[in-house]
C-alpha cells in the first residue's frame, strides 16, 4: 500500500526573498541611475546657459564702454548758424538776446554739450541728442487745479 504523503505546497519564505529582493534591488538602482542621469544633464545645461549668460554681459558691458568712451559729435559752425534763428518761429535773433523779438519765447534753453539753443520744451538737443537742463519730467494734474464749469465758447446743435 502506498503511504499518503502530503507534500508541502507553501513555499519556503527564503526562497521569496531570495526572488524578490534582487528585483527590488533592480528597481532601485535603476531609478538612481535615472535620477543621476537627469542631474548631470541638468547641470551640463546650467553650465551653458550660464555661459551665454556670460558672454551675453561681457558684450553688454564691452558695448557700454564704447558708449561712454564716444565722444558727443555736432559740427560747430552748423550749431554756431543755427543758433542765428529762433527754434520756435525760425526768425532771425541777436546773440545776445534772451527771448525771441517776433515770437517772445524763451532762448534760455542750451545745450550743455554743444551749445545749440532749442526749443523751449525741447527735452533733448537737436544737435548731439543729450539730455536737456530744462527737461523736466511731466507733472501730474490735481482735480483741484483744473477749473470746472462752462466754457466761453458755445455750440450750435443741428
Amino acid at each position: 500500500m502506498m503511504n499518503n504523503i502530503l507534500y508541502d505546497t507553501q513555499p519556503d519564505p527564503f526562497m521569496i526573498i531570495g526572488i524578490i529582493f534582487p528585483f527590488f534591488m533592480f528597481i532601485l538602482i535603476a531609478i538612481i541611475s535615472i535620477v543621476t542621469t537627469r542631474k548631470k544633464a541638468k547641470l551640463k545645461n546650467n553650465n551653458h546657459s550660464s555661459e551665454i549668460r556670460r558672454s551675453l554681459n561681457q558684450k553688454y558691458n564691452n558695448l557700454m564702454q564704447k558708449k561712454s568712451k564716444h565722444k558727443c559729435e555736432f559740427n560747430a559752425e552748423r550749431v554756431r548758424e543755427m543758433n542765428k534763428i529762433c527754434p520756435n518761429c525760425h526768425s532771425t535773433i541777436k546773440s545776445h538776446e534772451r527771448t525771441c523779438p517776433v515770437c517772445g519765447s524763451s532762448l534760455k534753453n542750451v545745450c550743455p554739450v554743444c551749445g545749440l539753443i532749442n526749443h523751449e520744451k525741447s527735452i533733448l538737443c537737436q544737435e548731439c541728442h543729450s539730455k536737456l537742463p530744462s527737461a523736466r519730467k511731466k507733472h501730474k494734474y490735481r482735480d483741484s487745479q483744473i477749473k470746472h464749469g462752462k466754457g466761453e465758447d458755445y455750440w450750435m446743435e443741428f
